[in-house]
């Protein structure tokens, strides 16, 4: 990954923290994820890696391990924005049965280290990376987007 990357990576924590500080903690869910999809770069993967692609995609569909990705960073800077400046309504947070969906996501690199006979620290990496770039969103929209007046937040 080049230096420039890596300094727009790094440059997006305090930028989601300036919007959590100066917008509604929805609003700011909501400019710092659309944000960073739009403004951080991919990383860069080795052209083994995409050989056999038919066409680009986005680099966190390549196999990697880096954990240090736009996914990861846009998603850890929301959730630690979400920790600092709205614990209120993480509180208010009340598990549902829909949630056992993304609970198996997260939890499936135990089973298939398991099956595979991986070692349980590349589960908890699996696991851990999993956790940050597919339930903290899923998190992000139960907390925020999940009624009429956060639909009407994310309409706008």
């Amino acid at each position: 990954m080049s230096a420039t990357a890596i300094a727009a990576l790094l440059a997006w924590l305090p930028i989601t923290l300036l919007l959590f500080k100066g917008l509604r903690p929805a609003r700011a869910v909501l400019v710092s994820m659309l944000g960073g999809w739009v403004l951080l770069p991919t990383a860069i993967f080795p052209r083994e890696l995409a050989a056999d692609a038919a066409m680009r995609v986005i680099g966190i569909a390549l196999p990697s391990t880096f954990l240090v990705t736009k996914a990861s960073v846009i998603n850890g800077c929301c959730l630690l924005g979400i920790l600092l400046f709205d614990r209120g309504t993480l509180k208010r947070w009340r598990p549902h049965w829909e949630d056992l969906v993304i609970l198996v996501w997260v939890t499936w690199p135990f089973a298939t280290a398991w099956r595979n006979q991986v070692p349980l620290e590349t589960a908890f990496f699996n696991s851990f990376y999993h956790t940050l770039v597919w339930a903290v969103p899923w998190a992000v929209g139960r907390l925020y987007f999940s009624s009429l007046v956060g639909l009407r937040e994310l309409s706008l």
